[in-house]
């Protein structure tokens, strides 16, 4: 859902960019964003490029403060939410389970694209940062390239999606600076997947010689199907691993966690009806 009202998101603001600007529109992406922010805080960093992209268009002109109006009311409406978000990110397993925002988990996120990073990225981490650093690269050498040879309204739809990739990990990182801790895990910024594609299918549209489209299909084929490899193979399967403590042992036996990783998720989602144990040198768990 989180995917589907971002692409929805994208092309309203892409229309009202384009100069078709009409009361409707606006009232339909305002109506899209506020879901979006309530169905998933990160959405709020899909508004940062369409926002900043109206504020400098000829398109939107004079009906800027109108622009302004509509994202300040959308974060009126998302203040309410402000306390459980803080509570959430003041929990001490957040801290352990996260690290801050790097070319290590850039990479990481890159390589989310096409291969599943939950369990796999604790054996790879190394390796699938280079490779997604290395594809980041090279497809935005080929938008650049392919870019010269498109007119300038044709660009813009490059340039809205690779803002919505820069921008919220821009803002991801000058918030943990800020803060001074670190608040995410590559999985986190999946919601810039859809802009991720975008900004693939625009270049490789561009892109000229049957076997260059050849390839990018077999790319797609093969990660399509590593990512499902992953999961059959890598992934522990937590749900049946929390049905078979179930069975073997009584429901007041407390789960006991040497390491934070599981913890959160079997004690939140698989195994809430349980107590938890979770033994670390740490002294504020």
């Amino acid at each position: 859902m989180l995917y589907l009202l971002e692409v929805v998101g994208l092309g309203l603001a892409w229309s009202l960019l384009d100069d078709r600007w009409t009361g409707r529109r606006v009232l339909a992406y305002a109506v899209v964003a506020l879901a979006g922010l309530y169905t998933h805080i990160c959405f709020g960093f899909a508004l940062l490029a369409p926002f900043f992209l109206g504020l400098c268009s000829d398109a939107i002109g004079r009906r800027r403060w109108t622009w302004c109006a509509v994202h300040a009311a959308l974060l009126l409406a998302f203040v309410p939410w402000l306390p459980s978000l803080r509570a959430q990110m003041s929990l001490p397993h957040t801290a352990l389970l996260t690290e801050p925002l790097g070319l290590k988990n850039i990479g990481l996120l890159f390589a989310a694209q096409v291969v599943d990073l939950p369990f796999l990225d604790l054996a790879l981490a190394r390796p699938l940062a280079i490779f997604g650093l290395s594809a980041a690269a090279a497809v935005s050498l080929a938008a650049a390239w392919a870019a010269r040879r498109s007119d300038a309204k044709d660009r813009r739809v490059l340039l809205i999606a690779a803002m919505n990739i820069a921008l919220p990990l821009l803002a991801v990182r000058l918030v943990e600076a800020a803060s001074g801790r670190s608040l995410t895990q590559p999985r986190y910024l999946l919601f810039v997947s859809p802009y991720v594609y975008i900004v693939l299918a625009w270049t490789l549209g561009r892109l000229n010689g049957r076997a260059i489209r050849a390839a990018a299909v077999a790319a797609f084929a093969l990660s399509a199907g590593g990512y499902y490899l992953c999961r059959l193979v890598v992934d522990p399967r937590l749900g049946e691993m929390s049905e078979a403590l179930r069975r073997l042992s009584p429901p007041v036996e407390t789960v006991v966690h040497l390491d934070p990783y599981y913890y959160p998720a079997l004690r939140y989602y698989y195994l809430p009806e349980r107590r938890h144990l979770l033994l670390c040198a740490d002294p504020t768990i």
